[in-house]
């Protein structure tokens, strides 16, 4: 069963692979473990142990790059000098290489030397923003009033938006997305869902773009402050457990951990990864 559900949360969230992965491999980098996502990403480009799909490795590269992986960023620049499995693109292997030898990688830097001939600071004085886009930032969508304040939740720390919060808050808290349509805003690999009159209803939180949001519960009605169970509420998991990465109406996802509700909002299973344990019991009836 565990297999099962990581395999399936892995077919939605990341590039599609073996499933003869190693399952701890797969495990850290789905936490969002860079080393592992590198790691990935070289065995998808080698072709060790699976099927060569350089395009599928480019994105693990990527998504290690992202976190200051100088190795990965390295790796990406030379399928975009290559074109392999990409389009070739000098403009963006350059980007790549620049972003690597910033992170300290001398053979980014040589290369770099090879497609730009010209002096360059390399020096690590701050750290280096990732070209993840050469295009032009988004026009703005949605002007949020210079007097907009979110509205005043109970549990909801001040500067975060919330389950019922307006477009023009999102906005006013999270900033501009990065793409938009008229139910949801996008903010690189975190995503805000609106209903048909255009307030939060869910989310979903990456490691890498994390949302400044939460959802409201009330402390003063929780059972046990150690652990929850089957029958617990929707309110206790969040006291106990803290804010959920995504959820939807019936689930409640920490990581690569899930609770699930039945139709009163009730815990009726869970599913707890060694990566994001659950502080979930069992107790059995006597």
């Amino acid at each position: 069963m565990k297999n099962a559900f990581l395999l399936a949360l892995f077919a939605c969230t990341a590039p599609t692979l073996s499933a003869d992965l190693p399952e701890e491999l797969l495990n850290k980098a789905l936490s969002g473990d860079a080393d592992a996502q590198f790691e990935l990403g070289k065995r998808l480009d080698a072709g060790q142990g699976l099927k060569a799909e350089p395009e599928k490795a480019a994105r693990w590269y990527e998504k290690a790059s992202i976190q200051g992986h100088a190795e990965a960023a390295y790796y990406l620049a030379v399928l975009h000098e290559n074109g392999i499995g990409l389009n070739k693109n000098s403009k963006l292997a350059a980007a790549w290489y620049a972003f690597s030898a910033k992170l300290g990688h001398r053979r980014a830097e040589q290369a770099l030397d090879r497609l730009e001939p010209k002096p360059r600071k390399t020096t690590r004085t701050t750290t280096p923003t990732p070209p993840l886009k050469l295009n032009p930032p988004p026009k703005r969508i949605y002007e949020p009033p210079a007097t907009a304040k979110p509205r005043p939740h109970s549990t909801i720390p001040r500067g975060y938006f919330t389950v019922g919060s307006t477009k023009n808050e999102v906005l006013a808290i999270q900033g501009q997305p990065t793409r938009f349509d008229s139910s949801t805003f996008y903010f690189g690999t975190s995503r805000v869902s609106f209903d048909a009159n255009g307030l939060v209803k869910d989310w979903s939180s990456s490691s890498f773009y994390k949302l400044k949001a939460a959802i409201r519960y009330d402390p003063s009605r929780v059972r046990n402050e150690n652990y929850f169970t089957v029958g617990s509420t929707k309110n206790e998991v969040l006291a106990i457990q803290g804010q959920p990465t995504r959820f939807d109406s019936s689930t409640f996802y920490f990581g690569t951990s899930r609770v699930s509700f039945d139709a009163n909002g009730l815990v009726e299973d869970w599913s707890s990864s060694s990566f994001y344990k659950l502080k979930a019991k069992l107790i059995l009836e006597r």
